[in-house]
């Protein structure tokens, strides 16, 4: 008889190219929530250059993270190091949604050098929900699903493929936009 992990983890099955295209999306959209508040609140589209270059942002931001992300989905990576993004993702994007914080390479010293008492302040009830929502539910998502990868020379090959319609993609928007 089957465990209930070994039943959900048969059911929940993404094949690895797919995992890529969700992830950069999740990425892109759901964990830059405050970026694309940002672009809403200052863009203002008073003509087709400027809808084009609001529509290229769209793939300037996920286009590179299917790169990382083609690098990174690979067997015995994929769970610890994406598992990891996403949880530091989802905490740093509360922050920078709800506080109005910008991680830089000083926020990045202040986390290594507060105390305790400090960090516990940022502990909140609607941050622990939104950790949850966009953290720690895709992450446990992440660690029970199996991914299905295709031999390595074929895995290769559309990956590289993928990389290089996404930089046609990206030459013909810089090309109509800059």
């Amino acid at each position: 008889m089957l465990s209930a992990w070994q039943k959900v983890h048969s059911k929940l099955t993404v094949k690895s190219q797919t995992l890529i295209v969700i992830l950069s999306l999740y990425f892109g959209f759901v964990l830059n929530f405050s970026f694309w508040r940002y672009v809403v609140q200052h863009l203002e589209i008073t003509n087709f250059s400027v809808f084009v270059f609001a529509v290229s942002l769209l793939f300037f931001i996920t286009v590179p993270l299917l790169w990382v992300f083609s690098l990174f989905v690979v067997p015995y990576v994929t769970k610890p190091v994406i598992g990891t993004f996403l949880l530091i993702s989802s905490a740093t994007n509360y922050l920078m949604f709800n506080l109005g914080v910008y991680i830089d390479t000083d926020m990045i010293r202040n986390v290594f050098e507060t105390n305790v008492r400090e960090a516990r302040d940022l502990i909140t009830w609607s941050g622990f929900v939104w950790v949850l929502v966009t953290g720690i539910i895709p992450f446990a998502l992440l660690m029970v699903a199996k991914i299905e990868y295709r031999p390595f020379l074929k895995e290769l090959k559309t990956r590289l493929i993928w990389v290089g319609l996404s930089l046609l993609v990206i030459g013909g928007f810089a090309a109509s936009s800059y």
